[in-house]
């Protein structure tokens, strides 16, 4: 008999299946390394970047339709606590994550624990292992809270396979770039060592940026009018005990279980860094942005010789250049410097290329810079 979630989950599946085909030119889906078959009847941790919050009903339904149904979805307590949207977003299958109490050893245990049991009542998990979006446009480190939680059910079920299954977004045009510095500034502002004033208007922005930016988003689909291609990367799914010892790796002379397999996590942290960087798709923008930020005065005439020899680079690289591959070094640098101007994060002016939001520039360039 299906829960409740899972019921809500197959009512509103086809409903994000044609906003998403509205919402976007292309949603493209390359599994070429992920048989669904190979993670049947195991016990499953999804693992994805982060850049947007479109990230979990995209992910989540892109993983649906490919062999991992019914996602319980680790989500801050600033969108699950959100009015209105929160709670049908719990509805969904996401469970909270306080940000807040994350410094809280005896938090993060029991939400270990309880990720845990949802793993072997055969829950899969989607988990976003950075923490939170990455404002800056790099791939920021494997945080070890939940993370953990999968190496804690390896480590009790040692007869069992405990799969990671990695993953990686990649958008053309992301919803809330615009909106980044908005979203920084409320951040912030609404640190504790702030007064209460300070704080508050902290809120205001930082919720306030995701409210416009979506709204934004929203009404631009209802109008038909595309917010560009959006790409999702699967690696091959790794079983846990595949990456680390978790028995030989355990301290039994630490304080806590958690503190035990602090070893294994910095295994299976790195290896997952690894993995999601190989796998987030680079993009003609990326690149031209990359150019840019060296040198602020190219003409377009000047920038085909820097961009080919990045590209030259970047071949040589463990990186995902699909997109780029299919094009030449030409049609690179004029679609980069198309998709840069549509986010108005240039102009051009006589054949000579001026950046107007520094900031975006310097969010695409951070993809190649890690």
């Amino acid at each position: 008999m299906k829960k409740p979630y899972q019921l809500a989950v197959d009512g509103i599946t086809p409903s994000l299946n044609r906003f998403y085909h509205r919402a976007f030119t292309k949603v493209t889906v390359d599994r070429s390394g992920y048989d669904p078959e190979s993670i049947r009847d195991s016990m499953v941790m999804a693992v994805s970047t982060h850049r947007s919050q479109a990230d979990y009903f995209l992910i989540g339904w892109v993983l649906y339709d490919n062999g991992v149904k019914y996602v319980r979805i680790a989500a801050g307590d600033n969108l699950t606590g959100f009015p209105i949207i929160g709670k049908r977003f719990r509805a969904y299958g996401a469970f909270p994550v306080r940000r807040d109490m994350a410094f809280r050893r005896g938090y993060v245990r029991q939400l270990c624990l309880d990720v845990v049991e949802m793993m072997e009542d055969n829950e899969p998990i989607l988990l976003f292992a950075e923490g939170g979006r990455s404002y800056g446009g790099n791939l920021m480190e494997m945080k070890g809270g939940i993370l953990l939680s999968a190496i804690l059910a390896q480590a009790r079920n040692p007869g069992k396979n405990v799969f990671l299954l990695p993953s990686a977004i990649s958008y053309e045009f992301l919803p809330e770039l615009p909106f980044f510095e908005m979203l920084r500034k409320g951040k912030e502002m609404r640190k504790k060592s702030n007064n209460v004033l300070a704080r508050l208007a902290g809120t205001l922005y930082y919720f306030g940026a995701d409210i416009i930016a979506f709204s934004r988003f929203i009404l631009r689909t209802r109008l038909g009018l595309k917010q560009g291609e959006v790409f999702v990367d699967f690696g091959s799914p790794v079983c846990v005990k595949d990456i680390v010892d978790v028995k030989a790796h355990y301290n039994a002379s630490a304080r806590d279980e958690m503190s035990g397999h602090q070893s294994s996590m910095r295994i299976v942290g790195a290896h997952l860094y690894a993995a999601l960087r190989s796998l987030y798709r680079l993009l003609p923008e990326h690149v031209v942005a990359a150019v840019l930020k060296e040198n602020p005065a190219l003409t377009r005439q000047s920038a085909i010789g820097p961009v080919r020899a990045l590209l030259s680079r970047l071949g040589e690289q463990k990186r995902n250049t699909k997109t780029l591959d299919a094009l030449s070094p030409e049609q690179v640098l004029a679609t980069g410097l198309r998709q840069l101007r549509h986010v108005k994060a240039i102009a051009e002016r006589g054949g000579r290329v001026e950046i107007r939001k520094q900031s975006i520039v310097d969010y695409y360039a951070a993809a190649l810079a890690e």
